[in-house]
């Protein structure tokens, strides 16, 4: 999953004069009629940063993953891929033929270091899957999964490598949403 804006970002979305009015009513649903008092200045939200039907089917497959016996987390995909580079620049995803060599690059060498064969992914989003999942399996063999949490925005996950997580002092769990 993808890092959430605080449900006032929403409701900011939903007051907008450019939200269309169907996507406005499924936002009164979901964050409660009447709700629209948000602090964040709906002027202020322009470009693609409006509520929208990819939102809504983010918060729907998010509650739905958590009625499943499996853990959902948050996780962006950006920040993997500056971790598992750091000497290389990571290219804009604007500049989309340079982005995607860039990311396949990355995805092609940490899926050698972890034994897995796959094709390379052909679209932007499928990159951001893939530095997901492989970061994941690093972190898991030899590596350490962070994840941060506040019950009223849900849960990031962080997969760092052996080499990141040795330079991290392992977090004890307190009452700032922390684990490790």
């Amino acid at each position: 999953m993808f890092p959430t804006p605080p449900s006032d970002y929403f409701l900011g979305c939903i007051e907008h004069p450019r939200c269309p009015p169907h996507l406005r009513a499924i936002g009164l649903e979901m964050f409660g009629a009447g709700r629209t008092n948000s602090s964040i200045d709906s002027q202020s939200v322009s470009g693609g940063a409006i509520f929208t039907r990819f939102m809504i089917a983010g918060f729907a497959a998010y509650r739905a993953i958590e009625r499943l016996p499996i853990e959902a987390y948050e996780s962006y995909p950006d920040l993997l891929f500056r971790l598992a580079e750091t000497d290389t620049a990571l290219a804009p995803k604007s500049r989309r033929r340079a982005a995607l060599a860039n990311r396949n690059g990355i995805v092609a060498r940490m899926a050698a270091r972890s034994g897995i064969t796959a094709p390379p992914p052909t679209t932007l989003d499928q990159a951001d899957a893939a530095i997901l999942a492989l970061s994941t399996v690093s972190a898991m063999s030899d590596g350490a999964i962070v994840t941060i949490g506040n019950r009223a925005e849900g849960r990031f996950l962080l997969p760092l490598d052996s080499a990141l997580a040795s330079r991290f002092a392992r977090l004890e769990p307190s009452a700032s949403g922390l684990s490790g």
